[in-house]
């Protein structure tokens, strides 16, 4: 999730389409991204702006934000491109009432195509859907953001997207705007000639790259499993902080698994699991606290000040998620790593041991980071001795840690044939780039996961054989 703060442009604008569209929404300016939503803000009532579905509604929904970090869009004026850009979107998808653009859907896509080739990152924009690909692997609207914030190569920047009109006119004032407006602001029509003309060889590479990304989802299997493991890494997010989120929340979430399209009946029962077992418990709690009596789960029935008995399977699937999200942390934002520890700290379902154990490899990471930045500057390092700060000195290896390290890796390659690819390949990843491990013991971890893989690939010829 994230929030940002509008500037005085956007203010404008975006009152004045919920007033064309007639929503009764008082927004407070501020937006809220989640995954493939844009939400406008507002006292009991929000707008919901869907890319997923192409469709606008208001909720009565209680956001909890009040953990959240707020980014202002005057300090990050590269994000105005996307928030403009879901106004033509949703205008081209009949959802938006009132906005006067007159570029037409091949257009928009070619300019939404060179905004983001800024950032690496592609989109594939038609009358019935916007989707962006980093990659070629699909993305949500909240990555997009995301990347655009962490982003740390060189930006080829175009030119800004403009905010449309908005708001009634006459046909002669309308034809006049569209006269006017190229989408692209600050161009006069000699460069917005040239800007075209450099755009369509560029659109050309980068519909080439789409076509491939596209392909590359439909028919390698291996992609599109990449594809499932991150939509399901967002939903284990989501489900991490059930006891926080609202009642229609919690009934969005369980809509979205079960009209997900990219996942199998198998996989949205998976899910559904833990909401449902949440559900259950809740009605437990609920009951107890009324009767004064809990259940024991034997044949017994009900007695009185019986502790409810955890279920083992859904901590131990709990964990096995965390240790999912904590598999990529380099891949995390500052933001996510920190909702990360607070989902861990504030799980009800693990004990005080279970917690520790999963937020030691992430306050390691950051101490890892923190050394990789050059906190230890001047080439000088503590003795541990007490001698003071010496020029040059190697820092002594902890071997302890070093221990407690392997140990963990041998647990994750203990439980190989339950990883996912992409969770095999961040074991590959974090066991290379150790850096409190030497090459050797690199070596001798990495060479079960290569076994593995080499009988996996064996069997999986030796099946398709037959």
């Amino acid at each position: 999730m994230l929030i940002i703060n509008a500037n005085q442009e956007q203010k404008r604008v975006f009152n004045k389409l919920i007033q064309e569209m007639n929503a009764q929404v008082v927004w407070n300016g501020r937006f809220i991204i989640m995954g493939d939503r844009l939400v406008l803000e507002g006292f009991v009532r929000s707008l919901f702006l869907h890319f997923d579905i192409q469709k606008a509604e208001v909720q009565f929904m209680d956001l909890p934000t009040d953990d959240e970090e707020e980014i202002d869009l005057t300090d990050y004026p590269e994000l105005e491109d996307l928030i403009t850009m879901a106004v033509y979107a949703f205008d081209k998808w009949g959802v938006l009432k009132g906005v006067h653009a007159g570029q037409d859907v091949a257009q928009l896509d070619q300019m939404f195509g060179l905004i983001l080739g800024a950032y690496d990152l592609e989109s594939v924009f038609s009358e019935d859907k916007l989707e962006f690909y980093q990659s070629g692997m699909l993305i949500t609207y909240e990555d997009v953001i995301e990347t655009v914030l962490n982003f740390t190569g060189v930006k080829i920047k175009t030119q800004s997207l403009k905010m449309p009109d908005v708001g009634s006119q006459n046909d002669e004032t309308q034809t006049a705007a569209f006269g006017q407006n190229t989408a692209f602001s600050g161009v006069n029509a000699a460069s917005a000639e040239s800007l075209a003309d450099k755009g369509a060889a560029s659109a050309g590479s980068l519909t080439g790259k789409k076509a491939s990304a596209k392909d590359r989802a439909d028919k390698n299997m291996v992609e599109e499993n990449n594809r499932k493991a991150e939509r399901i890494e967002k939903y284990h997010a989501r489900i991490g902080v059930l006891d926080r989120l609202s009642d229609l929340q919690k009934k969005t979430l369980e809509r979205d698994i079960r009209y997900d399209k990219l996942l199998s009946e198998d996989e949205k029962e998976e899910l559904l699991y833990p909401i449902k077992d949440y559900e259950r418990q809740q009605k437990m709690n609920t009951a107890a606290s009324m009767s004064g009596t809990v259940t024991n789960g034997s044949e017994n029935g009900w007695q009185t000040g019986a502790a409810v008995p955890r279920d083992e399977k859904a901590a131990a699937e709990r964990i096995e998620k965390y240790h999912a999200r904590i598999g990529v942390l380099d891949r995390l934002s500052d933001l996510q790593k920190k909702t990360l520890e607070r989902d861990i700290r504030n799980d009800k379902l693990l004990t005080e041991p279970e917690k520790e154990e999963l937020l030691y490899p992430i306050r390691d990471y950051e101490l890892q980071e923190k050394m990789s930045a050059g906190q230890f500057t001047s080439g000088t390092i503590k003795n541990v001795s007490g001698d003071g700060w010496q020029t040059g000195a190697a820092a002594p290896r902890d071997e302890k840690a070093a221990a407690e390290r392997i140990e963990k890796y041998h647990a994750r390659i203990g439980v190989l044939d339950r990883l996912s690819d992409l969770q095999k390949k961040a074991l590959e990843r974090d066991i290379r780039t150790d850096k409190l491990l030497n090459e050797s013991e690199k070596e001798e971890l990495l060479y079960p996961i290569r076994d593995y893989e080499l009988q996996d690939r064996k069997s999986t010829r030796l099946n398709s054989s037959h």
